[in-house]
């Protein structure tokens, strides 16, 4: 019997690109006026940033920080000078994506019923887990779920088996008695697929929670 459920965040339980996008224009202006630069200047400077410590870095969750984007911004630039910014604009980037962000219709619903049919949920998410432990705050769900999982604390990124068998062992269910929940079929699919356990897409690249919702209501 299915009795835990290994739930992405990031694209399933809110839209991401909204919020992103909203949050680095706003730091590249902020950025932009302290260094005496175009913010589209500043714009392609953080997105090369991004992909060179990507490429450094590979598959972890380090590699999402924007943290080290903005210090590799900086070093491209020859700005040290402005590097004691770094923490502050880091902070002005996620506060602003908070703002912006909106938990998706049905995520409380979904984890509250789960919860009475006695499933547990971990949310098993790529990133950093400062900023998912924030994430999971503002949105109100720590107190809705029973673990959390990022990928910077296993050292590599979904669809690697590591990140779920983690989250599984923190709910203190076999994984073969898992489902996992998510927007990405090349990250949560993936796996899932890998593991021999089921995959619902849900999410902006798949189906509604509703749908999830009465899987869950249905299982037996």
């Amino acid at each position: 019997m299915r009795r835990g459920m290994l739930l992405d965040l990031d694209g399933t339980l809110y839209s991401y690109p909204a919020p992103e996008g909203v949050a680095r224009r706003s730091l590249c202006e902020r950025v932009a006026a302290r260094l005496d630069l175009d913010p589209a200047t500043i714009g392609a400077a953080y997105l090369e940033a991004r992909d060179r410590v990507r490429e450094r870095l590979g598959a972890r969750g380090s590699a999402h920080s924007r943290l080290l984007y903005l210090h590799e911004l900086l070093a491209m630039l020859g700005r040290f000078d402005a590097v004691s910014e770094v923490p502050l604009w880091n902070r002005e980037y996620w506060d602003v994506f908070l703002c912006s962000a909106r938990l998706s219709t049905d995520v409380v619903t979904l984890l509250s019923a789960a919860r009475a049919r006695g499933w547990r949920t971990a949310i098993v998410t790529d990133l950093t887990l400062d900023v998912q432990l924030r994430k999971c705050a503002e949105f109100g769900l720590l107190g809705r779920i029973d673990a959390l999982v990022a990928s910077e604390e296993v050292a590599v990124e979904k669809p690697d088996p590591a990140v779920f068998l983690l989250g599984a062992a923190r709910i203190g269910v076999n994984i073969m008695d898992c489902i996992v929940v998510g927007d990405d079929d090349a990250r949560d699919g993936m796996g899932a697929r890998r593991l021999g356990i089921p995959f619902l897409h849900a999410g902006e690249g798949g189906c509604d929670l509703a749908t999830v919702i009465k899987h869950i209501l249905g299982d037996p």
